[in-house]
């Protein structure tokens, strides 16, 4: 492996300056002066552009409260009013307002039969259907 000194040839020790030039720094003074001319610039405008505040208002006399303090009053319990009577009817005056008709309740009673009488019809038939398919099944398995 080669050390860095000898890859190549390096500037002169003369050449590497630590101190920036005077060139330089007239450079770095004149960019300062600028900038403090814009900034200077820039604070005179803002306050011709901000209006003057007005003058203060004078100071509170805080030796005085604002308000006067609560007045609390003793505290009453309210006196109740007894209950307004309310209208409660009984079981003896209480009648449906719109009577069932005897002749709607038969046809209700009617139809409700009718359609447990279909109902355990259908699931008789059902009961007949799966034990034949049991036996068919049952008799094909064995034989």
């Amino acid at each position: 492996m080669a050390n860095r000194e000898e890859t190549g040839p390096g500037p002169p020790e003369k050449e590497k300056r630590k101190e920036p030039s005077k060139r330089a720094e007239k450079d770095a003074q004149r960019r300062h002066k600028a900038f403090n001319k814009q900034i200077e610039k820039h604070a005179r405008e803002a306050a011709r552009a901000t209006p003057p505040l007005p003058p203060p208002s004078p100071p509170l006399d805080l030796s005085f409260p604002s308000r006067p303090p609560p007045v609390t009053e003793p505290r009453t319990t309210p006196v109740r009013a007894p209950p307004e009577a309310t209208y409660t009817p009984t079981a003896a005056g209480h009648r449906p307002a719109d009577p069932i008709p005897d002749s709607l309740k038969d046809w209700m009673t009617e139809t409700i039969c009718k359609g447990i009488a279909e109902g355990v019809q259908q699931g008789l038939a059902a009961q007949k259907v799966t034990r034949a398919d049991r036996d068919t099944r049952s008799s094909q398995s064995v034989g």
